[in-house]
């Protein structure tokens, strides 16, 4: 070998023995100090200085010596990155739905270990245990709070240290020091005065808003309402709105929101407005411009958005239109079209949003009063809900308002509270309050069928008090949290009194359904819906698909038998596989006779449509179904055979398709719907965004804008269906009910609780 071959070689090596250097440690961070360190999250980012980054790949094997042990079954796990927290160490983790566990081979002896645990974004539930010796148990954090573990003494005795985050396994950091290393001097120095378990505030806790400072807050809770383009035209009503005979007078107001960038800062923006009114007389149209150009200076605040990424907005809120119920016509004719366009200083639009109205009626018949309000925007959701039966048994519709398990509030349909019932120790539950009202012994009164000190609950709708319970299914000890629902289905032709109970929720492999009469005598339990590469759901839907008088139950891609027999199991994939979830579950489906021909068809919001009593397909992954949330079968366009599919996305525009799958053209200015019979001509109307529309997409009613999943129902008796809140929003204090016109003296007819009223979205 040449000496200048000689010379490249010894620099080649010298090179691959400092990186190999370098990378043991990395590794394990100077061994021979006694210190290991690891910095989970994603291996595309930098971890903090002196760690090892880590992801959710990391799996240990007996070469390497450490790595996380994944729970059993087919749980998510994986990483996240949350761009909160300022020490980067708080701002990444791993995560693992059945609990995280990191191993690391050690010499037996004794160490020093300190950890973090939690989510900078979200609350969350942290236990933590070393070597099986229990640090913290079970219990919930708030958004911004972590769990920490400081410097606490663990021997190892079987040359492993195993380390447990249990409830949502979000792990951020873990440092082991051995305790006769030099590193650990200063933990040593600090033993028996330290705190060894802490909780933190990560990030800055912004000071609480008065109620007066949040009167005229809009917060948008949920990704039902919308355009994903950021801009929309919502009723903005007087502060002093008071139920009773007279119409209610409101505006146009605008909400706008614009990424958190760096153009938008301290920007000059403007709304350009114009207002057409058009009169369909005879065979023509004859349009007037009543203003054009209005000029409106907006003002952005910034704040966080909830939805639909959890991230910084610019947004902006201003009114458009003063209350014009006086000054423009009331005529059958006559609409509106009411434009705006957002400028900046050089004129160029950014943004631009049309509504067209009629200058129709709305009144509010119901105002109720709650005391507590409905608020929370964390991992548990919205829980906040407002369910209608009549209680009392005077043929009047009644209201009960829950918040999860631990609060509820009767109250007649006059207002009048019939009972109180609050227990803070009851469970958190997800995005549910495993409540239902109906009359399920048959003696005229609806019945409160709920989750209570850990028992499935039948209370008497008059005044609460328990009328039968036994322990609630596959439920043990007191959970400070759960997923639980509750469905009414006629699984033994008497009736919708028998009770479904759903254990678990849409991509959890460990679901269980159980099936009760109204006496609460057991009928059969089902498992299993995830076996074949079959997925679950958000909810149920029941039906009697075969005609035999009684209901079968469809779970996800499952249809059961009224006797909890699979009729057919489908896989995820490939009918399911675009939208409708998140890649592990279809969000909702409907039962429905599409094409008129007798047999009931189900439609899911992947845009798949299938014959409910086979599961053959009709046609699947329908184009514009990106993730698909919501869908209903009814009749929309008058011009078309059959049925129409509506099927709402997430955080972008619905879509309407016809029988065969065709795409159609979507008339209505929001990006989420309900159907209901608002005018009481047996038509239906388009509801969503606070709007209410007919078939052309014309606005001819409003309701509160600010409302997740309005309820609706002939509440007052007066023939229509009025709306009123499922869920309140965060400032939700009270129960109102909207409707197209005045409260009736009397009822038409006693008040009788539909599927959807009784089965809504849980």
């Amino acid at each position: 070998m040449t000496g200048c071959n000689r010379d490249l070689a010894q620099c080649l090596g010298a090179m691959l023995i400092g990186l190999f250097s370098s990378f043991l440690s990395a590794v394990v961070l100077a061994e021979e100090e006694g210190r290991w360190r690891y910095d989970f999250g994603a291996a595309k980012l930098a971890p903090a200085a002196g760690y090892m980054r880590l992801d959710a790949t990391a799996l240990y094997s007996a070469e390497r010596g450490f790595g996380l042990l994944p729970s059993p079954g087919n749980l998510d796990r994986g990483v996240r990155h949350r761009r909160l927290a300022a020490d980067r160490r708080l701002d990444t983790f791993v995560f693992d739905d059945g609990g995280t566990t990191f191993v690391q081979d050690l010499p037996n002896g004794v160490y020093y270990v300190s950890l973090a645990a939690g989510d900078a974004a979200y609350p969350s539930t942290v236990s933590i245990a070393l070597n099986g010796v229990s640090l913290q148990l079970l219990g919930p954090t708030r958004r911004g709070e972590m769990i920490f573990v400081n410097g606490a003494r663990v021997e190892v005795s079987r040359g492993q240290l195993r380390v447990e985050a249990g409830g949502w396994g979000q792990l951020c950091y873990l440092e082991i020091i051995a305790a006769d290393s030099q590193a650990a001097a200063e933990v040593r120095a600090t033993d028996g005065t330290r705190q060894l378990v802490s909780r933190l505030a990560v990030i800055p806790e912004a000071p609480r808003k008065t109620d007066a400072a949040n009167e005229a807050r809009w917060v948008c809770i949920g990704p039902w309402y919308f355009p994903g383009d950021g801009i929309w035209i919502v009723p903005v009503f007087d502060k002093a709105l008071l139920a009773g005979q007279r119409e209610i007078v409101y505006g146009w107001s605008l909400v706008l929101h614009l990424p958190d960038e760096e153009r938008y800062r301290g920007a000059k923006l403007m709304a350009n407005v114009d207002l057409v009114e058009a009169d369909h007389t005879e065979d023509r149209v004859v349009e007037r411009t009543l203003f054009q150009n209005r000029t409106i200076p907006l003002t952005l605040s910034k704040l966080f958005q909830t939805r639909p990424s959890h991230h910084y907005t610019h947004e902006a809120q201003v009114t458009l239109l003063e209350p014009f119920q006086q000054h423009l016509k009331r005529d059958p004719n006559v609409s509106y079209a009411l434009s705006v366009r957002v400028v900046d200083k050089g004129g160029a639009v950014i943004k631009s949003h049309r509504l067209r109205f009629a200058n129709r009626p709305t009144y509010l018949s119901t105002q109720i009063d709650v005391r507590h309000r409905g608020m929370d925007f964390g991992a548990l959701g919205t829980r906040s809900k407002v369910n209608v039966g009549d209680l009392t048994g005077d043929g009047e519709c009644d209201y009960l308002y829950s918040i999860d398990a631990q609060y509820k509030a009767a109250y007649d349909f006059s207002g009048r509270l019939l009972w109180e019932y609050e227990e803070q120790t009851e469970p958190l539950i997800y995005n549910s309050m495993a409540t239902r009202l109906y009359d399920v012994d048959g003696d005229g009164r609806c019945e409160v069928v709920c989750l209570r000190d850990g028992r499935l609950c039948i209370l008497d709708g008059r005044d609460g008090h328990l009328k039968r319970a036994i322990a609630w299914p596959h439920l043990s000890g007191r959970p400070t949290s759960l997923e639980a629902r509750i469905f009414l289905a006629n699984l033994r032709g008497q009736g919708p009194t028998d009770l479904l109970v759903l254990n678990g929720y849409a991509n959890r492999p460990d679901v269980q359904l159980s099936a009760f009469t109204g006496d609460l005598e057991h009928l059969w339990d089902a498992s299993g819906f995830f076996e074949k590469g079959a997925v679950g759901s958000h909810c149920l839907n029941v039906a009697d698909v075969d005609k035999d008088g009684m209901d079968e139950v469809a779970f996800g891609t499952t249809m059961l038998d009224q006797d909890g027999q699979v009729l057919w199991r489908l896989p995820y994939q490939p009918l399911f596989s675009q939208g409708g979830g998140d890649s592990d579950h279809v969000d909702e489906a409907e039962i429905g006779d599409v094409d008129g021909d007798g047999r009931l068809e189900i439609f899911y919001a992947s845009g798949t449509l299938l014959d409910a009593e086979t599961g053959r397909p009709h046609f699947s992954r329908l184009a514009g179904v990106t993730n698909g949330q919501w869908v209903r079968i009814d009749k929309v366009r008058d011009d078309l055979p059959g049925r129409q599919l509506l099927l709402a996305n997430k955080w972008s525009p619905p879509v309407l398709f016809d029988v065969r799958g065709v795409k159609l053209k979507w008339p209505f200015p929001f990006a989420s719907w309900d159907l209901l019979d608002w005018n009481g001509d047996g038509e239906t109307e388009v509801m969503g965004g606070g709007l209410i529309c007919d078939r052309r997409g014309i606005v001819v009613g409003v309701c509160e804008p600010s409302w997740t999943m309005p309820q609706y129902g002939d509440v007052t008796g007066n023939g229509r269906q009025e709306v009123l809140p499922w869920c309140l929003n965060m400032h939700g204090q009270q129960i109102r009910v909207f409707s197209s016109a005045p409260r009736p003296q009397q009822r038409q007819r006693p008040y009788v609780s539909t599927r959807r009223q009784y089965n809504f979205r849980d």
